[in-house]
């Protein structure tokens, strides 16, 4: 057979013809050339091919945006190969991160940068966060509580079933969250969020926002005490707010 001969062959477009790897959705005709529109089974995308390029060897049509994600360094994860099974109708990666972990990713996540290590970073994260906070209830928390006295800030009461508060709030602050002046004591009733004290601090200032001192003294009703030295220790780590002119304000206060 010769290559003219070849030229004139006809391929039959079986529309929902199943393939190993794709469906036949049907013919398309674009730009005066004949197209077959298909559906690859495993990841759902849908692509346009000559028909000599699907029917001369069905077994080796893949998809090429799929493809295209292998061999890619996604922040500490390399994608090694595409998985057969899907999650959700998503393809499935595997991939190995630089600290020798495998693990599955979605072309979703991938693609987007969701998932760019194998979570190994989230847990030295939290180590490190619960060392933090470790550190804090053993030396820092004693040495407020004594130097208030055992004594709630807001309302006098003496306990020993106290809080250590952080005026400005561990999560956004990370300089100042061993700093003395950035702690006070509070009796659990007016420190902690609980719908029988609506007046209590994180009631009104919940504790998943970033919490100031400009909150706590509105909260009081009256300055706080170590007020110049905290505005002090926060101005050492927080210049560009001072840029914005936030720190001359709280002083004025």
């Amino acid at each position: 057979m010769n290559k003219n001969s070849l030229c004139k062959i006809i391929y039959n477009i079986v529309p929902n013809e199943i393939f190993e790897n794709f469906l036949v959705i049907g013919e398309v005709r674009y730009k005066r050339k004949r197209y077959v529109k298909i559906k690859f089974l495993d990841c759902n995308h849908e692509t346009l091919r000559l028909p000599r390029n699907i029917y001369k060897d069905t077994k080796k049509v893949k998809c090429l945006e799929c493809d295209k994600l292998i061999g890619l360094k996604k922040g500490k994860l390399l994608v090694l190969n595409k998985l057969s099974g899907t999650a959700k109708n998503r393809v499935l990666y595997i991939c190995k991160c630089d600290c020798g972990n495998t693990v599955f990713r979605t072309d979703i996540s991938l693609k987007n940068n969701c998932l760019s290590n194998c979570g190994c970073e989230t847990y030295a994260k939290t180590k490190k966060f619960i060392a933090d906070r470790r550190d804090l209830i053993k030396y820092v928390n004693p040495y407020i509580l004594n130097r208030d006295s055992y004594t709630c800030y807001k309302c006098n009461i003496s306990s020993y079933e106290l809080d250590v508060h952080h005026i400005f709030d561990f999560a956004h602050y990370k300089e100042l969250q061993s700093n003395t002046y950035n702690l006070i004591t509070l009796c659990k009733n007016c420190h902690r969020a609980n719908k029988n004290y609506p007046n209590s601090f994180h009631s009104i200032y919940p504790s998943t926002k970033s919490n100031t001192l400009t909150d706590l003294e509105n909260w009081l009703g009256f300055k706080y005490k170590y007020r110049d030295d905290l505005l002090k220790e926060y101005n050492k780590y927080y210049r560009s707010l001072k840029k914005q002119g936030l720190y001359e304000e709280l002083l004025a206060q």
